[in-house]
C-alpha cells in the first residue's frame, strides 16, 4: 500500500524526487565524468585494476536502480578507490618521470 510517507524504491528515483531535474543530472555528470577520466587512463596505462574499478562504477550505477540506501558506504568504496587511484596515479607520473 502506498502512502505519503513510502519512501521510493530505488535511488535513481529517490534523487529524482528529493533534488529534482538537475540534482540527478548534478548525479549522472558525477558518474560519468568519473567514467570519462578512468577510461581516457586505463587507455594510456592498460591497467587491469582500473578496467576493474570502471566494470565496477557501471555495475554501482545499475545497483543503484534496485537499492534504496544511496548513502550505504560499500556502495560507494569502489569509486572511492578508483578516483583515489585515478588521482594518485597521475601525481606519480608527474613525479616519477
Amino acid at each position: 500500500m502506498l502512502t505519503y510517507s513510502t519512501a521510493p524504491q530505488n535511488s535513481h528515483s529517490m534523487i529524482l524526487a528529493e533534488m529534482g531535474v538537475l540534482g540527478y543530472f548534478a548525479f549522472v555528470i558525477f558518474y560519468f565524468s568519473t567514467l570519462w577520466k578512468a577510461v581516457k587512463e586505463y587507455r594510456k596505462s592498460r591497467d587491469v585494476m582500473i578496467k576493474a574499478h570502471i566494470i565496477g562504477t557501471l555495475s554501482t550505477f545499475g545497483f543503484l536502480f534496485s537499492v534504496y540506501p544511496v548513502y550505504s558506504l560499500y556502495l560507494w568504496f569502489n569509486i572511492a578507490l578508483l578516483m583515489n587511484g585515478l588521482y594518485f596515479s597521475r601525481f606519480y607520473d608527474n613525479n616519477n618521470t
